[in-house]
């Protein structure tokens, strides 16, 4: 518990201070969208901010050096995962893999909501290892007091593909309503609508002088030129004929 104290004690409170400005900023996002017409204006602005919040967490995990100390770098898989279960009296490596697997996991959850391009559990978790490789590299090379190793990059797939199977069934309904309206319906299954003109001011003169008689009512467009407007999108004003 010490150990989590010294790691994570300066996140929390730095995340509790940062917890009143990313709600009033929520607030303000959503109402914007909301004016602006855009699809689920509340969910989309708690799902955004709350994925900014989560990557500044990160953000600040793993760019914390540790001074007075080399980086050393680990590349045998399973090292630090067999030292915190041969150590299970002590739970402080326990609560640094529980940390690596939920490093990535809001961001695993959050992203596939967000974008079409990475709805799926493979893309998300080879973005994870590209993600998390990077992490460990950059940890060797510019941070001191660091440890990049392997189980990490492992720990950390898991967690945001493990983020990802958790909200799938909101992500797989989005990724099939997305393709659904992209693939045109045929042209045999689309129905013909009718297509109706307004009425047009009576005149002596044109086509609209059958307005002026009593009897000389314009008959509605037929299927062809119903189908013809419907796929062209326009209306075809003038073309009816009198009865």
């Amino acid at each position: 518990m010490a150990q989590l104290l010294r790691t994570f004690g300066e996140l929390i409170t730095l995340a509790t201070l940062g917890i009143p400005p990313a709600v009033l900023f929520c607030g303000l996002l959503a109402l914007r969208r909301e004016r602006s017409g855009r699809r689920d204006p509340g969910a989309t602005a708690i799902c955004d901010v709350v994925l900014v919040f989560a990557a500044c967490c990160v953000l600040y995990l793993v760019g914390k050096p540790i001074p007075g100390q080399a980086s050393t770098a680990d590349l045998t898989p399973g090292t630090e995962i067999a030292d915190a279960v041969g150590e299970l009296p002590s739970w402080d490596p326990l609560w640094q893999a529980a940390a690596n697997l939920l490093l990535l996991l809001p961001i695993g959850a959050l992203v596939p909501l967000r974008s079409a391009r990475l709805r799926s559990v493979s893309r998300v978790a080879g973005g994870a290892v590209v993600l998390s490789s990077t992490i460990e590299t950059t940890q060797y090379l510019f941070l001191t007091g660091r440890v990049a190793a392997t189980d990490d990059v492992v720990l950390n797939t898991l967690g945001a593909t493990l983020g990802a199977l958790l909200t799938r069934r909101w992500w797989a309904r989005r990724r099939r309503e997305l393709v659904f309206c992209d693939i045109p319906a045929p042209t045999r299954f689309r129905t013909l609508v009718p297509v109706t003109t307004a009425p047009v001011p009576a005149t002596r003169s044109g086509p609209a002088w059958d307005w002026h008689r009593l009897r000389r009512v314009a008959r509605p467009a037929g299927p062809v030129l119903a189908h013809s407007a419907f796929r062209t999108g326009k209306v075809l004003a003038g073309t009816s004929r009198a009865r």
